[in-house]
């Protein structure tokens, strides 16, 4: 049946408020209306916050699974589902009952999962669990509400439909193999669920009922739960609401046996006409799934090479030709989209300069090349790694020290480790989530790990394998890439020609389908990167391995000014130097903050845009070493201020 994560905000030692869980809370069949005193207008809003309960439920069911008859049907399922339950008739009073309690819910539809969450303030927290459990267990799908429903999917999809990043989705999608689940037209709208089944004869609301039985089983579910209550009270609690939830035991869909895209077919340049008037490419790989191999994080990895900023990475070497402005890469590891179970989507994001417009296939060569060198690389911390006698999760440095005074590029072997060490350190130091986005993620986690990685899911690296990424750079050549090239100028260059175009068909993105020319592929291939203009990070000399809090007892109510301090009379004509120190949160940090004070900055129009520029060409030549502090997670930011410069690090 369902699983569940439940999650107890009670510090050791800590007794649970006084509004405790029992079963006067929960809400009869006729107590919708609302007494006086369920409001706290007094309440501040930071105890307000720190007092929200959340639960998320997540079902192994998306859109996917969607007939092709009615396309879009899973993320009208979601919509239908909220509209009340047996036990709690009242259309959208789920919705009206939280925000009049201080709360929010929300839900989405994935291709593989689907998943429904609220936080409340905690003493309202069982009967909103309630209410939010009965729409699994009895949920009315009011044929009243589905015109109306239907008419809500739509507004999403005309939202989405002027986003360059869901076209160029569905355009992906629209590019894999015909009977390939990537093909369906997951989002639903009045064509996909209206007009075509009433032409074809289908009954939507049969339909709608029929997948709601089949695939909202309790086998199929999890569930997190994070409440400031003991977790022997919540227990009792999720077990009385959900044990209802009937198991229907389908098998679940296995799409393992999918190939969903044909590379041969798919491998091509895609001219594409954007609604944006920024041109940009993106180079997208398809690879074998990676969800089992999540310990390694192979894409994460990959990601954090291409994607550096930092000196020798594809950007600086973008950035010093004047071909590109900025670079994103990866996978979202907790989208079914990039990282399903059929195949893993690896996109290279890059938006270009006008220069970089007319070079396209030079921005391109510069990445391949780039992977190239991280394949050299991995193959030869391989080599020296097996006459080591090791080779997965071994953090053997080879001889060279992470950490040494002057820094050292490194090899993929010298790499992995720091990497490992920053992503822990991470995980270990980062401030608290608010309680919704925790079982958001504990709730999706539950499908994609095991039970003991659930709470640190994709953010640790904890197996290190140079062969599993060895084996995707393998796959990550010129002639598997499908390039995406998003420009209004190719746009502009069609519109009195549209003959040229083919058509993505529930987005209407319009694209022209090219070879890559033979010449450009064979420079591409047979390529020799320059070693010296592209190369691994260096040595991060940010990072620290000292974690330790200064001393409590030296904490600081308030902030004082030191300049004001006996003795320091002759510091106070620079201004003023204020410090506090507080150990409260636990949290290993410091943060410091500069106003450099002057009245020329805002005194002509000339002196604001001179030093508004001065600012951006600063941060543009710091961006390379500001990228590798933030890889150690510090954070720096130098702004412009009517009234001055701001220079904040922390």
């Amino acid at each position: 049946g369902l699983r569940a994560i439940l999650v107890s905000n009670l510090k050791p030692g800590e007794e649970a408020p006084n509004d405790s869980l029992s079963d006067s809370d929960l809400e009869s069949n006729n107590s919708e209306s609302l007494e006086d005193e369920d409001f706290d207008i007094e309440e501040n809003p930071i105890s307000d916050q720190e007092a929200k309960s959340a639960a998320a439920l997540c079902i192994k069911v998306g859109s996917f699974s969607d007939p092709v008859e009615a396309q879009g049907l899973s993320h009208f399922l979601e919509h239908m589902v909220f509209m009340g339950s047996l036990k709690y008739p009242t259309e959208n009073d789920f919705d009206a009952y939280l925000s009049q309690r201080g709360g929010t819910n929300n839900a989405w539809t994935g291709n593989e999962y689907t998943l429904f969450h609220f936080d409340v303030k905690r003493k309202h927290f069982a009967s909103c669990l309630d209410k939010f459990a009965n729409f699994f267990i009895s949920p009315l799908l009011s044929k009243d509400s589905t015109d109306r429903e239907i008419n809500a999917v739509n507004s999403e999809f005309e939202l989405a439909y002027t986003k360059d990043s869901s076209r160029l989705h569905y355009l992906i999608g629209h590019l894999s193999r015909k009977d390939s689940p990537y093909k369906l037209f997951g989002y639903g709208n009045c064509k996909s669920l209206r007009e075509i089944p009433e032409q074809n004869g289908t009954d939507i609301y049969s339909l709608l009922n029929k997948h709601r039985k089949n695939f909202y089983s309790s086998d199929r579910m999890t569930l997190a739960v994070q409440s400031k209550h003991h977790l022997d009270d919540l227990e009792v609690l999720v077990r009385k609401i959900f044990s209802d939830i009937p198991r229907i035991g389908l098998p679940v869909t296995n799409f393992k046996c999918v190939e969903p895209f044909d590379i041969n077919s798919f491998a091509k340049l895609y001219k594409v006409c954007p609604l944006s008037v920024k041109e940009k490419i993106r180079i997208v790989w398809i690879l074998p799934p990676q969800i089992n191999h999540y310990e390694s994080s192979p894409m994460e990895v990959l990601s954090s090479l291409i994607g550096h900023e930092g000196r020798g990475s594809v950007l600086a070497l973008l950035k010093k030709e004047n071909l590109a402005v900025s670079l994103s890469t990866g996978v979202t590891c907790t989208s079914d989209f990039d990282n399903s179970s059929l195949c893993t989507i690896f996109m290279v994001n890059i938006q270009l300069t006008d220069y970089g417009r007319d070079h396209i296939f030079q921005v391109c060569g510069v990445l391949f090349d780039y992977i190239k060198i991280l394949l050299y690389s991995a193959l030869n911390s391989t080599s020296i790694s097996l006459m080591n006698g090791g080779l997965e999760g071994n953090n053997n440095n080879n001889g060279e020290r992470v950490h040494t005074n002057h820094c050292h590029k490194h090899t993929f072997a010298t790499y992995l480790p720091e990497y490992q060490m920053v992503k822990t350190a991470n995980f270990l130091y980062t401030e608290p989530e608010e309680a919704e986005d925790t079982v958001v993620n504990l709730a999706n986690m539950l499908h994609l790990v095991k039970c003991e990685h659930v709470y640190s899911g994709y953010r640790l690296l904890k197996k290190p394998n140079i062969k599993l990424y060895i084996d995707l750079l393998k796959l990550m050549t010129p002639n598997r890439a499908a390039i995406f090239f998003l420009s209004s100028t190719f746009a502009s260059s069609v519109k009195d020609d549209e003959s040229r175009l083919e058509h993505e068909p529930w987005f209407n993105v319009a694209y022209q389908k090219e070879d890559i020319p033979e010449h450009i592929m064979n420079g591409w291939i047979h390529s020799k990167p320059d070693d010296e203009k592209l190369h691994l990070p260096y040595e991060n000399k940010f990072l620290t391995t000292d974690f330790s809090l200064l001393d409590s007892k030296t904490d600081m109510k308030q902030p004082v000014d030191l300049n004001l301090e006996p003795g320091a009379e002759s510091r106070l004509k620079y201004g003023h130097l204020w410090f506090q120190q507080s150990t409260r949160f636990k949290c290993p940090k410091a943060s410091v903050m500069i106003h450099l004070w002057s009245d020329i900055v805002s005194k002509t129009k000339e002196t604001m845009a001179l030093h508004t520029l001065m600012v951006y060409g600063l941060n543009q030549s710091l961006s390379t070493i500001t990228y590798e502090a933030g890889e150690a997670d510090l954070v720096q930011d130098v702004a412009f201020r009517d009234n001055g410069l701001r220079i904040c690090v922390s």
